[in-house]
């Protein structure tokens, strides 16, 4: 279970996130949750090196910055086996030391009929994500974004194929 502040922050003010957030943590120490809480904002921490999933999808098929530092993104995937919607996106940037580092959620609530009509297939009709994407965390200059499938039964992550560089100079934002 991810819980970042960026995808609860408008439901929960600050108080009460860190009250959830204390409840998941315990939840997780005495095993009700499961999987637990991620405990680190690592990707390389959770990829499925052993490829037990495919995806398949479009990464950011629109991108672009709006309002200082916040970028609009979205995308479809779905995962092969089962044809169905992936559980969630996961929007990383890539440090200094080229660790993807999360930095948001986007739920899989946007309906895509034109891929049903293009791909001659239902299974497509759920699969679309968007999100706008803060950088005021992005460390400065040209940064690499990506996106992740999660696979919430097992905390697996699953890159989408394809990485955007955007430049974070500090005051302006370009893609």
């Amino acid at each position: 279970m991810i819980f970042t502040h960026d995808n609860c922050q408008n439901l929960f003010d600050a108080y009460f996130f860190e009250l959830w957030r204390e409840r998941a943590r315990y939840l997780t120490e005495i095993g009700f949750l499961h999987p637990g809480l991620i405990k680190t904002n690592r990707i390389q921490d959770f990829i499925d090196t052993n490829n037990n999933r495919q995806v398949e999808g479009f990464f950011f098929e629109k991108m672009e910055a709006i309002g200082g530092h916040n970028l609009m993104v979205s995308g479809w995937a779905i995962f092969t086996d089962t044809g169905l919607p992936v559980d969630a996106i996961v929007l990383s940037y890539d440090n200094e030391q080229d660790e993807s580092i999360v930095s948001a959620v986007a739920d899989m609530t946007i309906t895509r009929p034109n891929l049903v009509k293009e791909l001659k297939n239902q299974k497509y009709i759920k699969s679309g994500w968007q999100k706008v994407l803060s950088t005021h965390r992005f460390p400065e200059g040209n940064i690499s974004v990506k996106a992740w499938a999660l696979d919430t039964d097992t905390t697996n992550f699953y890159q989408i194929p394809g990485t955007y560089v955007v430049n974070n100079s500090g005051h302006n934002l370009s893609v």
